[in-house]
């Protein structure tokens, strides 16, 4: 009987520190725009379209992915004959998040403008800084989803009479820094650190989204 109340217990804790988890790709680094806003416009070119897709658990929800995630971004390198060894960059991002096949989806339209500047001659260290901010709409297709009046004494499935608002778009503002050097032509090393959620916005389920800090090499 204890065993079951201290379950009991723990499961109720957990469910009132419950916070949801932001996207995140394999590959992270290929896709600099979600990784960190900093490095917007830090390429060599005027323009870069980048792109990347994650796919997780195929198969289980009803014979699609259980989780499915592109992005799309596009960053522009500007005013480099205006900035003494700086350029200004600037840059949109899309990310679409699929859950259970569309029962919960989730886009981010997110706008980045970052600083880069060379601190030697040879142009071989580089520190950057950035911010982004955008709008996350979310949606939520109560149809696919059974609650505790979804079902009669008898198993039957019936209508439910829970009530649901409508998800309004949500603001998200993130920041960055990073550090560049490179050692040799073509050969590079970076440093930087990141922080998402500053605006700590809740998704249509209350989840709050908490800061995200994160520190990459």
């Amino acid at each position: 009987m204890k065993v079951r109340f201290y379950v009991a217990l723990l499961m109720l804790a957990a469910i009132f520190s419950a916070e949801a988890q932001d996207t995140h790709f394999s590959q992270f680094y290929l896709s600099p725009l979600t990784l960190n806003p900093a490095l917007t416009g830090n390429f060599s070119g005027f323009y870069r379209i980048t792109g990347i897709y994650r796919l997780q658990w195929p198969g289980i929800a009803g014979g699609n992915a259980a989780f499915t995630t592109p992005s799309l971004g596009v960053d522009f390198s500007l005013l480099k004959d205006k900035i003494k060894n700086g350029a200004l960059g600037l840059g949109v991002v899309f990310v679409n998040d699929q859950q259970n096949d569309k029962t919960f989806n989730t886009n981010q339209i997110l706008f980045s403008a970052g600083y880069n500047m060379s601190l030697d001659p040879q142009h071989k260290f580089q520190l950057g800084i950035g911010l982004q901010g955008g709008v996350i709409m979310q949606k939520v297709d109560f149809t696919r989803l059974t609650f505790g009046d979804s079902y009669d004494q008898y198993l039957n499935q019936q209508q439910t009479q829970e009530a649901f608002a409508t998800p309004k778009p949500k603001g998200q503002f993130n920041a960055g820094i990073f550090a560049k050097y490179e050692f040799a032509p073509g050969m590079r090393v970076y440093a930087g650190y990141s922080i998402n959620n500053l605006t700590q916005y809740k998704e249509h389920l209350s989840y709050t989204f908490p800061p995200r800090n994160t520190w990459w090499i």
